[in-house]
């Protein structure tokens, strides 16, 4: 159905349109986004290692059109080569499925040696006044106020860990935000979902108050009613963060419990040049029980679930050693479950639209004699050029 919405929408604005109006239309196009390379070195020791290799094109386009609209579309293309396409059977399916209800992901080519896809991450139409704003199709909503864990982000649930996507993903959904003033605004939207069980629909108010920005928000989310808090504020030179939301199972839904996700962030820029940061998530629906990492390779992140554990805490440092070179040390322990896994990165700027990043992401937990050892390691080479 949303795609009849977003297309007869379409439809009607260029019938609208008068013969000079459509004849600047071309005038206004943009376009920009980046090529990168990648590779992957998955290993738990040195006796195997499981090498990987993605070329992915990104573009990112908007077309400014007359009456206060404006379509977006903005699309990636990714290749896959090495040694994970070729021990995962029919690879392709697995990483061209899309949380969404258009179809807007094509799959190229799906071989044991070679997998070529194109996902439209976005595509949508916005029409914007000083007062109102609507938009329909597919988009990122973004309610989350803390940096690492977003429990209000009822929309598009943020995976910390999968660092290479920073666009993040999008929902097919209808969207109006009403501004009320300079500092608050009045946002509701509807996600689509193959079923009904799946679709999310809320509200939620943001303003500002004694140089905190706050927001509420209520709605259903999936099977479930959520009502949320968050905050992004300071305490002395220290940002202070927080956002938390209450899952209560509608009537219907006997498999879904009672769940309080909640996370906090405090953030401190030393005189040193280092900025430091501490967070915590809470999530009660989570097990506090041991286990090895094989779990959370399985886990799906949701807005309920961030991650499948009761408490979590992250540190994080991060200083920039000169104007090209960037050195971030990062890592979380989930308590319990007994998992820690650290993720230090090193960027480096070659030149003007061009960087070369060193990403590690390496776990440790409890085996299966219940010893706290390494887990899998994993080590991210990636080149970018953004245009």
């Amino acid at each position: 159905m949303l795609k009849y919405v977003l297309l007869g929408s379409l439809l009607l604005w260029y019938l609208s349109c008068d013969a000079q109006e459509k004849y600047r239309l071309k005038d206004n196009l943009t376009a920009k986004g980046y090529l990168k390379y990648m590779q992957t070195n998955t290993f738990t020791n040195a006796d195997t290692i499981i090498t990987d290799n993605l070329l992915h094109n990104r573009v990112n386009t908007r077309w400014y059109l007359p009456k206060n609209f404006t379509l977006g579309a903005e699309f990636r293309n990714r290749v896959f080569y090495g040694d994970v396409v070729r021990l995962l059977p029919d690879y392709g399916t697995r990483i061209t499925s899309y949380d969404g209800v258009l179809p807007l992901e094509i799959l190229w080519v799906n071989t044991p040696s070679l997998v070529i896809n194109t996902i439209i991450d976005r595509l949508w139409l916005d029409y914007a006044t000083e007062k109102v704003e609507l938009r329909v199709g597919r988009q990122r909503i973004n309610w989350g106020l803390n940096t690492v864990w977003n429990p209000n982000d009822l929309f598009n649930a943020l995976d910390y860990l999968d660092f290479d996507y920073e666009e993040r993903p999008g929902s097919d959904a209808v969207r109006g935000q009403l501004y009320l003033g300079a500092m608050s605004v009045l946002d509701v939207a509807y996600k689509w979902a193959e079923d009904r069980d799946h679709d999310v629909f809320a509200a939620r108010y943001k303003f500002n108050t004694n140089t905190y920005d706050v927001q509420v928000l209520a709605g259903k989310y999936q099977q479930d009613f959520a009502a949320g808090l968050g905050w992004a504020g300071n305490i002395g030179q220290a940002g202070f963060k927080g956002e938390g939301t209450w899952f209560v199972p509608l009537s219907g839904s006997p498999d879904s419990i009672q769940v309080v996700s909640f996370s906090t962030t405090l953030e401190y820029g030393f005189k040193n040049g280092w900025n430091g940061m501490i967070s915590y998530l809470l999530n009660t629906g989570g097990t506090d029980e041991g286990g090895n990492l094989l779990a959370f390779s399985q886990f799906t992140t949701t807005a309920k679930s961030l991650l499948p554990n009761k408490h979590t805490v992250f540190l994080n440092g991060m200083k920039q050693i000169s104007p090209v070179f960037v050195v971030n040390l990062g890592g979380f322990y989930s308590f319990g479950v007994n998992w820690l896994i650290f993720f230090p990165t090193v960027t480096y700027s070659i030149k003007e639209n061009w960087d070369i990043d060193f990403v590690g992401q390496l776990f440790w937990g409890d085996d299966q004699n219940g010893a706290f050892t390494t887990q899998g390691n994993a080590l991210f080479l990636r080149l970018k050029w953004s245009f």
